[in-house]
């Protein structure tokens, strides 16, 4: 999975990659409004909860909306890429434009498994620009959090658990059909955040998961 506009000077950004700041006003407007219609047509792999993307451009830093991630299953990018494509003509990757105009300006749309497979992709491929060891698969997350619940002493199948990419990691949590719904996944009752890097969080029990999702992505904004 090849990525696009985590621009190193955004708060969902990455350190290793280039700032927005540096690549401005660089695309021709056409092009631009192609690869913005691109952009915004992706499927969501990742969804988010409390978090909001803003204009790190602007002195009034306006809210541009709430942070997804998607892909066309070949690339990945964040919700506000498209707008500062549109808006500020930041240059992508060659690469990138050369796959969309091939696709004529159309991303692939992903469905079914094909979402949790290119989340899955996205996740392992974050791992490895990082140097660290990756939990690639939910089946993966799943069992970090077990081995977690075991360590303190509650005893939990790997079949009580359903596990669901989200942004950097998996949320972790059991199947009750209760408290907060992540794509097509229902989480109820304790839910676990296992990081990429295999860290397994367990949040506070006297929080609500809604405020917990959203306490969670306030801490990785910051």
């Amino acid at each position: 999975m090849r990525r696009l506009g985590f621009f190193c000077d955004l708060p969902h950004g990455d350190p290793h990659e280039v700032a927005l700041s540096a690549v401005i006003g660089q695309l021709d407007e056409q092009v631009a409004e192609n690869v913005t219609s691109f952009l915004r047509q992706g499927s969501v792999i990742t969804p988010t909860v409390g978090t909001r993307c803003y204009d790190v451009l602007s002195g009034k830093h306006e809210d541009i909306g709430a942070l997804e991630i998607l892909s066309d299953g070949t690339w990945a990018w964040p919700s506000d890429t498209a707008y500062f494509v549109e808006k500020y003509r930041a240059l992508v990757p060659n690469d990138f434009l050369q796959h969309a105009e091939r696709s004529g300006w159309s991303p692939f749309q992903l469905i079914g498994d094909r979402v949790e497979e290119a989340a899955r992709e996205l996740l392992v491929k974050q791992g490895a620009s990082s140097n660290v060891a990756t939990i690639g698969s939910a089946e993966e997350a799943i069992e970090a959090a077990r081995a977690h619940l075991i360590d303190h002493r509650k005893t939990v199948q790997s079949s009580d658990l359903n596990a669901v990419p989200f942004e950097r990691g998996w949320l972790v949590g059991f199947k009750t059909p209760t408290d907060i719904e992540v794509g097509q996944i229902r989480l109820g009752g304790l839910v676990l955040i296992v990081d990429c890097d295999g860290t397994v969080e367990r949040t506070s029990a006297s929080l609500p998961p809604p405020v917990i999702v959203a306490k969670y992505m306030s801490k990785r904004r910051d």
